[in-house]
């Protein structure tokens, strides 16, 4: 009899995971070994698999290597479709700008003639397929190239605006200049351009470097110097140019490098700056111009000095500093201590170059130290004067022997007995006075750039087994340079002078009284610079802006509380001025309003003027001042009569 259908879904049979089942006892703490036996293989059926999961659906397997054969295949397409896009450009070469296909190419001299004008071409040729826009030519010329038009401007980095070069054109420019520079030296021309492409704004460029040797300089700079000298003894320089231009050579510098320890004592002709810089504004064709200069020079024993010369043109931005170089020249100087070392100090200074004064009385102290291992016998000390500005009455030697038809003054063994034998490292000394003659004296203010020369000189012989010794000398060199004398006057005047004037004389209360002063300037024998002569006015006394000649320069600077500072500025003062030539001189009007506490009295009217000047040869500044200050006693009024100075009621 069948069993009844049951109503209930049938439940699959739950199988245990066997790996994890078997996992769980191998790994478990208290596990029993499990206990195996051999069994039978059987073919399993469909219900026997367990714990592996079931495989994939081969229609869907199918599907997916379908969908990647479609995959591949497209993007084997792309790929052959994107080669051939790009075989085709590279064959036709359409839109293709390389800095390749740029030629920048500078012809030019190799070899030039310093300052003579040389032609350089530039060409620029565009072997691209596209333009080049906004084309710029940039040239880098070398320091002191002039340009050869009339201007004659010193060119530096020039540009210059070409546009558009068409694909394939080729734009030619020419380049004219003066190139300079020394015998054999090599100038580099830079030359670029600069570029867009078209639709971008990105800057390409290409530069060259054309290089040009100087075959002849205009000029030749030679420089001479001893080739050793002793610690601080004086020494000579002397430089020479000479022109080999066929034409004339404007405005040429020449500057001088100076070692440390170099003290520049003199120079024929004076220098530019006072130091190291001349100018020569026309050298002729063939022309020699020569530059002597001492100075004493200061090192360590067995030291190397080296002076370096510099000859050119001015450069365009400091006109004291040599722009295009035409030639340079050095010279090397060994520093070697003395046998005998001779130190000389005037008047308690021991530098090379001392500013006296006209009339000053002067002391010149010399020493000796010997620095030999042995003694010096027979020593002597000679002392030369030269100089117009000497007083040759008043040289006093001491000890020693004035011989004035040489104009020189001599120690030795019999004069002083310590210069017989002097031992090594002993010193000793002399000394002698002598005076300027005054410079405002006689003729004395045409004296031309006053000073007096010492030459001072040791001679001996250096101590030897033999009955004589080796002849040893040492030299140094002190100069004195004369300040001009400047002198000032001042004079107040009613009834005389270049403005008439009124109010009572002598002045009185309630009423104001005009006064002229007058102030004067001379100078002796130096060209003076910068002069200027000041003075004050009280606050009781009034400024009228009167001032003759009008060319004078007469400024008056006002206080608060009335008076105020007068300043004349005289600029340049001759040589000679008030002695072979006019005598500076201005005339001003002021105005006295008198109080009751001048009563009786003579007031003041302008405080004691001074005036000060750079001396143009010493380098210093000298002033003067006038005795004493101004009052309304007119003494120098020639109409002016007794009493009709005090204030009155």
């Amino acid at each position: 009899m069948p069993e009844p259908e049951s109503n209930q879904t049938p439940q699959p049979l739950e199988r245990p995971d066997r790996l994890e089942d078997l996992q769980q006892r191998l790994y478990k703490r208290d596990a029993e070994s499990p206990k195996l036996r051999r069994t039978r293989l059987s073919e399993a059926g469909p219900g026997d698999r367990q714990g592996w999961p079931d495989s994939e659906p081969e229609e869907s397997t199918r599907s997916k290597t379908k969908m990647l054969k479609i995959i591949f295949w497209v993007a084997v397409l792309l790929f052959v479709i994107s080669a051939a896009a790009a075989a085709w450009v590279f064959l036709q070469d359409s839109n293709t700008v390389s800095s390749g296909n740029v030629d920048l190419e500078v012809v030019g001299p190799l070899t030039i003639q310093a300052g003579e004008i040389s032609n350089f071409q530039v060409e620029i040729a565009n072997r691209n397929n596209s333009p080049l826009e906004f084309v710029d030519l940039i040239v880098n010329y070398p320091s002191g190239t002039l340009a050869a038009d009339e201007t004659g401007r010193e060119l530096g980095r020039e540009r210059e605006t070409l546009g558009t070069i068409p694909a394939g054109e080729t734009v030619r420019r020419e380049l004219r200049a003066s190139l300079f520079g020394e015998r054999n030296g090599i100038l580099p021309v830079g030359v670029g351009i600069e570029y867009r492409l078209v639709g971008s704004n990105a800057i390409f460029d290409k530069r060259v470097t054309y290089e040009v040797t100087v075959g002849a300089s205009p000029l030749s700079l030679t420089m001479e110097a001893p080739e050793e000298v002793n610690t601080n003894q004086e020494m000579a320089l002397d430089v020479e140019v000479i022109s080999n231009s066929e034409t004339a050579l404007i405005d040429t510098l020449v500057t001088l490098e100076y070692p440390p320890g170099f003290r520049l004592t003199q120079a024929e002709p004076a220098s530019l700056n006072q130091h190291n810089v001349w100018r020569l504004p026309k050298l002729e064709a063939g022309e020699t111009w020569s530059l002597y200069l001492i100075g004493t020079l200061e090192g360590q024993d067995d030291e190397s000095k080296t002076f370096r010369a510099r000859a050119g043109m001015p450069s365009a931005n400091n006109s004291e500093v040599v722009g295009a170089l035409y030639g340079t020249d050095v010279a090397s100087v060994a520093i070697r201590r003395p046998y005998v070392s001779l130190a000389a100090s005037i008047n308690g200074d021991p530098a090379s170059e001392y500013i006296g004064s006209s009339r000053q009385s002067l002391g010149l102290a010399i020493e000796w130290f010997n620095n030999l291992p042995v003694a010096v016998t027979d020593g002597e000390i000679i002392v030369e004067l030269d100089g117009e500005t000497l007083e040759r009455s008043s040289v006093s030697p001491g000890l020693g022997f004035y011989q004035s038809s040489g104009n020189r003054v001599l120690w030795n063994k019999n004069s002083t007995p310590v210069l017989s034998e002097i031992a090594p490292g002993e010193r000793g000394g002399v000394s002698l006075d002598f005076n300027s003659v005054s410079l405002t004296a006689d003729d004395n203010y045409q004296f031309d750039n006053p000073e007096i020369n010492l030459l001072i000189k040791f001679r001996g012989r250096r101590a030897t087994e033999s009955e004589i010794g080796d002849q040893i000398e040492t030299e140094v060199r002190r100069l004195v340079k004369l300040n001009t004398v400047l002198q000032s006057a001042a004079k107040v005047l009613y009834n005389s002078g270049p403005f008439t004037n009124s109010g009572p004389l002598p002045p009185k209360i309630g009423q104001e009284t005009t006064y002229t002063v007058v102030w004067t300037a001379v100078n002796s024998t130096n060209d003076l610079a910068g002069a200027k002569m000041e003075a004050v006015l009280p606050p009781y006394v009034r400024w009228l802006g009167e001032v003759s000649p009008g060319t004078e320069d007469v400024d008056f600077l006002a206080n608060a509380s009335g008076g105020g500072a007068i300043t004349w500025e005289l600029g340049e003062i001759k040589a000679g001025t008030g002695y072979n030539l006019a005598a500076r001189e201005v005339a001003f009007r002021i105005a006295l309003d008198p109080s009751l506490n001048h009563v009786g009295s003579a007031p003041n009217l302008l405080s004691r003027p001074s005036i000060t000047a750079r001396d143009v040869f010493t380098g210093r500044t000298i002033n003067d001042r006038v005795s004493r200050d101004l009052d309304t006693n007119l003494n120098k009024d020639p109409q002016f009569s007794f009493g009709q100075d005090k204030v009155v009621q």
